[in-house]
């Protein structure tokens, strides 16, 4: 997958990202001294619960939500390629996999995500709600990405390769209420050889012939819909059969949506909105939970660009998932 940087990366990697956050989250900005504690004591004087800051302010952090920031890109940047995305397809001729790309431009990735967040909306989500989406790197993500932080519901990308005890776990402790999760998953080491999501998706909804588009789970008991993407095409040697009345089509989404109509969230979003939620990688312990901000996402990638010398224009390659720090 290959990301563009008109002004702005989304996502930021690595210790440099998580230490801005933390530092962020204690209120103190990127390079802050922390002060002794009889100084912490007097600047604090006054200011009982709030936090404060020392050190340098050079560069100013962003105050902007991640809507507000990229609809400035978009006008500044929109006939630029934003995201080009391929997807392995099996080749008769070939035992190595084809691919197949899909570029989007700011403009583009602006349009689709706005029929996707009026399409959410729909089907009921709202600010705060919880979005799970399983589905790997791709434009189809990053669409939902930007659709999820239109809407201030907090996105919470899953590693596809998750089994569904792992998935089911991961929706528990969230209290995900929306599941968006591909047919098929693509398993990187096996190439053109996915897994089907049909047996994950009957462990975590039992009947999936039951409710119109309305899930009910033990597993999850938060969870009331389950969003399916069609990429069922790439993989003909997998299968998985249609028709299941609890599941809502992907495609659903595109037809309820409307790009040209700005996306309005049912309450007005903060800078300091929890709108992302990301698993750590659980190499000493279980995997956690870290809660990101509008804030916190912007300046962690606005920095690192400035840090790496990016200008518009520019194109980033991205192997790394998505769905971690990358």
């Amino acid at each position: 997958m290959m990301l563009s940087t008109a002004g702005y990366v989304r996502l930021a990697t690595g210790s440099v990202a998580r230490n801005t956050a933390r530092r962020r989250c204690a209120g103190l900005r990127p390079g802050a001294v922390v002060a002794g504690v009889e100084q912490r004591r007097r600047l604090s004087s006054g200011y009982e619960g709030l936090s404060f800051s020392l050190g340098p302010e050079d560069p100013p952090l962003l105050t902007q939500t991640i809507p507000q920031h990229f609809s400035q890109v978009v006008s500044q940047h929109g006939d630029l390629p934003a995201v080009t995305a391929r997807s392995p397809t099996p080749s008769s001729s070939s035992a190595s996999p084809a691919a197949t790309t899909m570029t989007l431009t700011y403009a583009a990735l602006d349009s689709l995500s706005n029929t996707l967040a009026h399409g959410l909306q729909s089907i009921g989500v709202r600010k705060g709600d919880r979005l799970a989406v399983s589905l790997g790197n791709g434009a189809e993500f990053a669409a939902l990405t930007y659709a999820a932080f239109k809407l201030g519901a907090v996105l919470v990308p899953l590693n596809p390769g998750f089994n569904a005890k792992q998935v089911g776990a991961a929706l528990r402790h969230l209290g995900v209420e929306v599941l968006v999760i591909g047919k098929v998953t693509d398993l990187p080491y096996k190439p053109c050889r996915g897994r089907s999501n049909l047996e994950l998706l009957r462990t975590l909804v039992p009947d999936l012939n039951k409710g119109g588009g309305v899930v009910e789970s033990e597993v999850v008991p938060s969870l009331r819909k389950v969003v399916v993407l069609d990429n069922a095409g790439f993989h003909p040697e997998v299968e998985f059969a249609g028709g299941f009345k609890a599941l809502t089509p992907y495609d659903v989404l595109l037809q309820s949506g409307d790009a040209s109509r700005a996306v309005v969230p049912d309450t007005p979003l903060k800078p300091d909105d929890t709108i992302n939620i990301q698993f750590t990688s659980g190499t000493t312990s279980q995997p956690k939970a870290a809660m990101l901000t509008h804030t916190s996402i912007l300046n962690n990638g606005h920095l690192i660009a400035q840090r790496m010398g990016l200008v518009p224009g520019d194109r980033i390659v991205v192997p790394p998932p998505l769905f971690h720090c990358f």
